[in-house]
């Protein structure tokens, strides 16, 4: 399966976006996060303000995407500081051992 923007969405519409606080629905700037992450082109970069939800759409529910539909076997974390990608990466294996939603994902696909 091809990672598009739409799977990324359905992935976050069914498994994560019930843990996001205040969450009602997908931001339109995360969709096209989502868009540039699966695009064809090997590098790309995006930039935008504190507060837009950038480590929430790309380092957190893309990157669980990304693994779960196996299209990486590795990922790598890279943030402003040691501390802070260790956080990110306690969030992601926090959701992989505790959603159910994920858990019932996985077993599908087996």
């Amino acid at each position: 399966m091809e990672l598009t923007t739409e799977v990324v969405s359905g992935f976050v519409n069914a498994c994560l976006i019930k843990n996001f606080d205040s969450a009602t629905e997908i931001p339109a700037f995360h969709k096209e996060l989502w868009k540039y992450c699966c695009h064809k082109e090997k590098f790309v970069a995006v930039a935008a303000p504190r507060g837009h939800g950038k480590s929430t759409a790309v380092t957190y529910a893309y990157l669980l995407a990304e693994v779960l539909f196996r299209k990486s076997r590795y990922v790598l974390i890279v943030s402003d500081s040691f501390s802070q990608a260790g956080l990110f990466l306690g969030d992601v294996i926090k959701e992989l051992r505790d959603n159910e939603d994920i858990h019932g994902l996985v077993r599908l696909s087996l």
